[in-house]
């Protein structure tokens, strides 16, 4: 696996925690009488702990690349502005992570197309409600 040589740009024990993750998740599918629940991980940036945190999921994500089946952006966009958040959705997309990006919860539909823009490109968006308003 590439994730045993990485030059740790995250904490290392994060790591240890998705093999860990990883392990039980084939435990519980080996005890299955059939193999019939798929599993699927997606790591998350929560923007309220800021780019610095954003970059660590980032890559720690692309180092897990074979383990994870999408990518989340979410939490509260008012705090930072969307192009704060791109050198790590830029990582997202160098490891081909699919994309989600919760936007437009409560605040005005230019928040959904900004993210749209910068971000591109987006496979999901969450929430998103102000586009009703559109």
């Amino acid at each position: 696996r590439s994730h045993e040589s990485v030059d740790h740009d995250y904490p290392p024990v994060w790591d240890e925690y998705m093999a860990a993750i990883l392990k039980g998740r084939d435990e519980a599918i080996a005890n299955l009488e059939e193999n019939e629940i798929k599993v699927g991980f997606i790591a998350l940036i929560s923007r309220n702990y800021g780019p610095v945190s954003a970059m660590w999921t980032a890559r720690f994500a692309a180092n897990w690349r074979n383990d994870l089946v999408g990518f989340d952006l979410a939490a509260s966009e008012e705090s930072f502005p969307v192009e704060v958040f791109l050198p790590a959705i830029k990582e997202v997309h160098k490891a081909k992570l699919p994309l989600t990006v919760h936007t437009g919860e409560g605040l005005p539909s230019d928040f959904i197309r900004r993210s749209i823009e910068v971000y591109n490109p987006v496979c999901r968006l969450g929430y998103s409600t102000s586009l009703i308003a559109d």
